[in-house]
């Protein structure tokens, strides 16, 4: 008589193993729902900050008076807090300007105008410095690519002739970046075209920042 009432007594079972498993994901949710809503709230309240070159933003700060604006970047960027620079117009040169270049001298790489009339090096490396130092905590930076204050590894650099030579490298803003700020994250206008990464890792260091 008790054998048919086995198989209701295992369905029985199997609903309750359901319904507690369902309970279960349903809490995980709801804690992940409320982490991400406390995170939103607080990037709501505090803002991440960014550093961004200016001619990313459309400001005329090339070397011939143009920008590099990259479009709908700054608008992508209004929800945070932006800090912009641009290391050559700082130093004071005008816009247009002679162009500069990183220049290999022996072991060391030197900054100059094009017509080699003119050593920066010195002066520039100060700047640079002294601009990352008066920088608050970041949590992320979007740098124009090449540029010998604002690249990253791809840095053209010449000998004093003007030849090129096969050697990449990093701007002098980067370096101070690198050397006073070694976790912070880098973009520039090409890796920032996959913007769903950029926010990950915005998100990633702001909540570490924060969170100190």
């Amino acid at each position: 008589m008790g054998s048919p009432d086995r198989p209701a007594s295992g369905f029985t079972a199997g609903v309750a193993f359901t319904r507690l498993f369902c309970a279960m994901i349903s809490a995980r949710l709801g804690a992940n729902y409320a982490a991400v809503g406390k995170e939103e709230a607080k990037m709501q309240k505090q803002r991440p900050r960014v550093l961004v070159s200016c001619c990313l933003l459309g400001d005329g700060f090339r070397y011939d008076g143009q920008s590099n604006r990259v479009d709908s970047l700054e608008a992508r960027l209004a929800p945070y807090e932006i800090y912009r620079v641009c290391p050559e117009t700082e130093f004071g040169m005008p816009c247009p300007r002679m162009a500069i270049d990183l220049v290999c001298v022996g072991d060391s790489v030197e900054l100059w105008t094009r017509d080699r009339g003119r050593d920066l090096t010195e002066s520039m490396r100060k700047l640079c410095e002294e601009r990352v130092a008066r920088l608050p905590d970041l949590d992320a930076a979007i740098l124009k690519s090449e540029s010998p204050s604002c690249g990253q590894h791809n840095c053209k650099r010449s000998n004093f002739a003007g030849q090129l030579i096969d050697e990449l490298g990093d701007g002098y803003l980067v370096e101070a970046l690198h050397r006073q700020r070694p976790d912070l994250a880098l973009f520039d206008e090409h890796t920032i075209q996959n913007f769903a990464e950029f926010e990950a890792e915005l998100r990633h260091s702001f909540m570490k920042r924060t969170e100190r």
